[in-house]
């Protein structure tokens, strides 16, 4: 599966969630800043994503609407960890992504 993770600055929550995706899980994800990247850049990256997961519902408006139907919300709110490292926020990016696996990549 393909992911693009998206969050305000595309550094720590979706850094977090697209390494434990590609470390522990093995699928392809990139992560990605809805505020920073140009909407053309967005609209690239969410075509080549099989899911596009926003790291807060306000995300969800940098994703064209041809896309919408890819938007999974994974709500960690905002960024208090300040590090893609964090052990807390590592441990809630990667039971998410468990879950996801157990129902066959569906998040």
């Amino acid at each position: 599966m393909r992911f693009l993770c998206l969050c305000e600055g595309g550094i720590v929550r979706s850094s977090a969630l697209a390494s434990v995706l590609r470390w522990e899980f093995g699928q392809d994800a990139l992560a990605a800043s809805a505020e920073k990247n140009a909407p053309e850049t967005i609209a690239m990256l969410c075509e080549w994503a099989n899911y596009v997961i926003v790291m807060q519902p306000r995300f969800a408006g940098a994703v064209p609407a041809r896309y919408a139907h890819k938007v999974h919300v994974l709500d960690v709110g905002p960024d208090v960890w300040k590090n893609p490292l964090h052990p807390e926020l590592l441990t809630i990016v990667g039971d998410a992504a468990e879950k996801w696996r157990d129902r066959g990549w569906q998040p």
